[in-house]
């Protein structure tokens, strides 16, 4: 159970009895059920999420009807049909059959009324069924209609059509045979209806078996009296036939039977409560015009706002130091005068003439504020804007110092580098001319190398 007076004991109660004892399941959410359920309907009929799907089984609440004109060729005809009765299952299609010689029209409404909540109109749609027309004077179209009742509830009569009866042959079963054979015999002998039979008890009984037994010997005497016996020879020659194969089986027995061929399709124009799609596109101009006024509103109110704080703005900083963001330093006692009236002005007008004025008004009225200011604020803009130069100015020397800072310092590194190359390189030239004379060889004793010359 769901919904939020599933919790009052009574109600349980009732609800049990109702469905003879059985025990009630309370595992859902009582409030959010409906709420989330709904939402996945809308996330299952939607192409734009993807959840995992879940069986819908909604039933009919209110019973839907179709009326329609009687036939002036069928004086007894109904006039009314509850074709969806409450509490059936959606989605549903009905199939309607009319007897008709000209085209006719049907509505479709619902049964009863007073269900319905608020003040609902219970019509739904009036249904107009065309190229209807008899074969004959005397002879109707029998016509189909095909009325589904979808997963939303939604009432269409979605096709017509009509169809023929034909007399056609086809088989009879074996058994549906022989049940008619025995039925037939059965009556030919006068017996009587089962229904109406009645089975006698105890010595009644006796004596109804053996009436019966006589009656079935006297049938019997009957049929071989009426039955023509073959001769001998006749006896043979069928012996001798069905020896040979020559024996026909029994033909199959066929019954004919009425069956109703479609034929063609009937047009169906439907008048219904929703919109046609001339006024769909009446609203969606008129939605289009709304939107456009939802936004002018939306645009005069921020002029307004923006007129109001420019005001405000204006006003304060005229008395305020340039280091407070002010113009005091850039206007003079007449500017000053000037600026403040004009702002008293607008202030007073906003408050009185001003409160509904039109988006042109309020930006014509900043467009005069700022033309009283502008020559003030200009010289203040002009003063922040070289004190941005000066500080870009600074910041590029600063960045090219650092550069250049950068730049002999990496030039020292490299020299201080290629001297100690170079240091390391002598060391081992050095160091290479002392492993060599200490590896050249030595002379003979007491001789003199021959390189060597003495000296005088």
């Amino acid at each position: 159970l769901v919904g939020g007076t599933s919790r009052v004991p009574a109600l349980k109660q009732a609800v049990t009895d109702f469905f003879g004892g059985k025990t009630l399941n309370f595992t859902l959410n009582a409030d959010e059920a409906i709420a989330r359920g709904c939402a996945f309907s809308c996330a299952i009929l939607s192409p734009v999420f993807r959840v995992r799907d879940f069986s819908v089984q909604d039933v009919v609440n209110y019973p839907i009807e179709f009326t329609w004109e009687k036939s002036p060729d069928i004086p007894d005809e109904d006039t009314n049909l509850t074709v969806f009765n409450r509490g059936n299952a959606m989605p549903s299609t009905k199939i309607l059959t009319f007897y008709r010689k000209q085209p006719f029209d049907l509505e479709a409404k619902y049964a009863k009324p007073d269900m319905l909540p608020g003040k609902m109109n219970p019509w739904i749609g009036r249904f107009s069924v065309k190229g209807v027309k008899a074969d004959s004077k005397d002879d109707f179209m029998i016509c189909k209609l095909k009325a589904r009742l979808n997963l939303h509830g939604v009432l269409n009569v979605e096709q017509g059509y009509y169809v023929e009866e034909q007399e056609v042959e086809e088989p009879v079963p074996e058994k549906e045979g022989e049940k008619n054979a025995d039925v037939s015999t059965d009556s030919a002998v006068g017996s009587e209806s089962v229904s109406n039979r009645k089975e006698p008890e105890g010595e009644d009984a006796e004596a109804s078996e053996l009436s019966n037994e006589r009656a079935d010997a006297e049938r019997a005497a009957k049929r071989a009296k009426t039955e023509p016996s073959l001769t001998s020879k006749q006896a043979m020659e069928t012996d001798d036939k069905a020896a040979n194969g020559e024996a026909k089986p029994p033909a199959q027995k066929t019954r004919k039977v009425k069956k109703q061929v479609r034929k063609g399709d009937l047009p169906i124009s439907s008048g219904t409560a929703s919109l046609t799609d001339e006024i769909k596109n009446q609203y969606a101009e008129q939605e289009g015009q709304m939107i456009s006024q939802d936004k002018l509103v939306a645009d005069t109110e921020e002029r307004k706002n923006e007129l109001e704080s420019e005001i405000y703005s204006t006003r304060n900083k005229v008395d305020e130091p340039y280091e407070a963001n002010g113009y005091a330093e850039f206007c003079s006692e007449e500017e000053k005068a000037a600026i403040k009236d004009k702002c008293e002005k607008l202030e007073d007008w906003i408050y009185d003439d001003g409160d509904d004025a039109t988006k042109a008004q309020y930006v014509a009225k900043l467009e005069e504020l700022r033309a009283t200011a502008g020559p003030v604020v200009q010289r203040f803009n002009d003063k922040r804007m070289e004190e941005e130069e000066a500080r870009r100015k600074a910041a590029e020397e600063a960045a090219a110092a650092k550069r250049a800072q950068d730049e002999a310092a990496k030039q020292a590194a490299e020299e201080q580098r290629a001297a100690a190359e170079a240091a390391k390189k002598l060391q081992e030239q050095n160091a290479s001319k002392d492993e060599e004379m200490k590896d050249a060889p030595a002379d003979a004793e007491g001789e003199k190398p021959a390189n060597v010359e003495e000296a005088s």
